[in-house]
């Protein structure tokens, strides 16, 4: 019986890991809960894991990691062993194991996210988003079943390619964030990104993306291209306006490092005249664009092989470019209002980008973008899907108030007003002076507001 790695115990519960305690902590004493209660969370969260990005679940242990072990029979754990075979439609090949932690028995469940849409034998149909276990809908189901195809290209194995074809230092170090003391190839193994053979590995189409020596070997366009123009538009033939152009290649492990150094430099300063707004003096708040960045590489359809992933930098803003469409049931809709949301075309690569550190936790992207422009005085980032099959963010460089408004506002500093609140005191300054249209200046003369009555105007229109 081996130990329960500590990181089960220590990683905090999300897209990809569960503790579930078998105990009722709300009575005094804590009570073991019924065993057909626990096996049904248990194929809940596995069908859940299952029809998203897989992971882990951990039955033995409470919610802050702490070991209260399994109060059943031999025979009763010889039940929650068979669960993923005998209350999952169709039965999932998730791996059960037995293990010790802090001298409690647990039971350890491990899947992969499935190219089959599984549902309980009761009938439910469930999807992880962050550390929940959502039902799924008529719509979400035929979402998921479509997506399930789209994932089909990752999850390809490759012939002929083992380890030989990628940069060992890159996976330990993955497999150490992973799972600390794990080999490189056992990692790949666990993480679904290869299958023993012969001695060696069969490789995922994902694992040569994230790892390999030479990854445009196996896809002639996973790269990033950067792109600078002179002016706010693309012209062509004599007008050509490109004055740089340079490709960036890396394994995607790194790739979202390589193309932060390679842009950062080129991203102009502003000239700050009021502390306001600002928690950095760039153009681009670099979090907006390097998150763009990772989302393309994590979740562009690497299906179509005839363009990079492109960022374009025109002198008013800057353009992440990734090929394929929205994934279900992610809309424009809801990108442009900030909402975070999680769907992945590709989540054996995304979960590899999440244990890096290259991404934030499933989902809050997006929203953490919106909040850091509007943070920095900008305006919200925009979301574009191209007939071609393209998926367009935009970060404008302009700012949401002129220098006079920023100078105006800042004299309430103190306040620590959000954004939508510095929207309602100008609304409300506009207003009091006769039109919502009046001009910057006629705001300016209504300072003289006492912060009470500031407080009380923002209290109630914010």
């Amino acid at each position: 019986m081996n130990n329960l790695p500590e990181s089960y115990r220590t990683n905090p519960e999300g897209q990809f890991l569960e503790r579930k305690s078998c105990f009722n902590k709300r009575t005094k004493t804590p009570r073991p809960l019924p065993l057909k209660k626990v096996s049904a969370e248990i194929a809940e969260t596995l069908v859940a894991f299952a029809n998203a990005d897989g992971g882990e679940l951990v039955v033995g242990l409470d919610n802050d990691g702490t070991p209260s072990g399994l109060p059943f029979s031999d025979k009763q754990l010889n039940k929650f062993l068979e669960i993923p075979s005998s209350r999952i439609e169709p039965p999932l090949p998730a791996k059960p194991e037995i293990c010790l932690c802090g001298g409690q028995k647990v039971l350890l469940f491990e899947t992969g996210p499935s190219l089959t849409t599984h549902h309980t034998t009761s009938g439910r149909y469930l999807y992880r988003d962050h550390d929940k276990n959502l039902p799924m809908d008529a719509d979400r189901i035929a979402h998921a079943k479509a997506l399930k195809k789209q994932s089909l290209t990752e999850h390809a194995f490759v012939p002929g390619a083992g380890m030989a074809e990628l940069r060992e230092d890159l996976v330990r170090r993955i497999a150490e964030k992973f799972r600390p003391g794990l080999d490189a190839r056992q990692a790949l193994v666990e993480l679904r990104l290869a299958e023993p053979q012969n001695g060696d590995v069969r490789l995922s189409y994902a694992a040569l993306l994230l790892f390999a020596n030479n990854p445009e070997r196996w896809h002639e366009k996973a790269y990033v291209e950067y792109i600078r123009f002179r002016g706010t538009r693309r012209e062509y033939g004599a007008n050509l306006n490109i004055v740089q152009r340079e490709r960036i290649s890396a394994p995607l492990a790194e790739l979202s490092e390589k193309v932060v150094e390679t842009i950062r430099p080129r991203i102009g300063q502003r000239q700050v005249l009021h502390d306001l707004f600002f928690s950095e003096n760039a153009e681009y708040p670099q979090f907006a664009w390097q998150e763009a960045v990772v989302n393309a590489i994590a979740h562009r359809d690497y299906g179509l092989r005839g363009t990079p992933i492109e960022v374009h930098h025109y002198d008013d803003r800057l353009e992440v470019v990734s090929p394929g469409n929205l994934v279900p049931p992610i809309t424009l809709d809801a990108l442009r209002k900030g909402a975070g949301g999680h769907a992945s075309r590709n989540p054996l690569i995304v979960r590899v980008l999440v244990i890096a550190g290259l991404m934030r936790e499933v989902g809050e992207g997006v929203p953490r973008m919106f909040e850091v422009m509007e943070g920095n005085g900008l305006h919200k980032p925009d979301f574009a899907e191209e007939p071609q099959g393209f998926i367009t963010v935009s970060l404008r460089n302009s700012m949401v108030w002129d220098e006079d408004t920023r100078g105006w506002l800042a004299r309430f500093k103190s306040l620590a007003l959000s954004t939508n609140q510095m929207r309602c005191l100008c609304w409300q300054g506009s207003a009091a002076a006769g039109s919502p249209a009046q001009s910057t200046r006629s705001l300016r003369e209504l300072t003289y507001t006492p912060r009470q009555r500031v407080s009380k105007t923002l209290s109630a229109r914010a």
